[in-house]
């Protein structure tokens, strides 16, 4: 984990702070939803993309019959906080 600037590696921890609304506006309504709700919620750094400025992260979810399902997205530094 690098604390020093923006870049990330991949395994890091962070929580994810904010989704805009430009980025929710197209999705589906059930994926605006459940993303909404993972807000706040510990996500895992699966790549750094440094010519863009986007962290690509992961959050593990289980639904309410059990099964694990997973959301992933490219989102700005500014928009996650490193768990250390």
């Amino acid at each position: 984990m690098k604390l020093d600037g923006p870049d990330f590696a991949s395994g890091d921890r962070v929580r994810l702070i904010t989704l805009s609304d430009e980025f929710l506006a197209d999705l589906p309504k059930e994926d605006v939803a459940e993303l909404t709700l993972l807000i706040g919620q510990v996500w895992t750094v699966d790549e750094w993309h440094a010519p863009i400025e986007q962290v690509e992260i992961t959050c593990w979810i289980k639904t309410k019959t059990g099964e694990a399902r997973s959301h992933s997205v490219w989102v700005p530094p500014k928009w996650v906080e490193r768990i250390r």
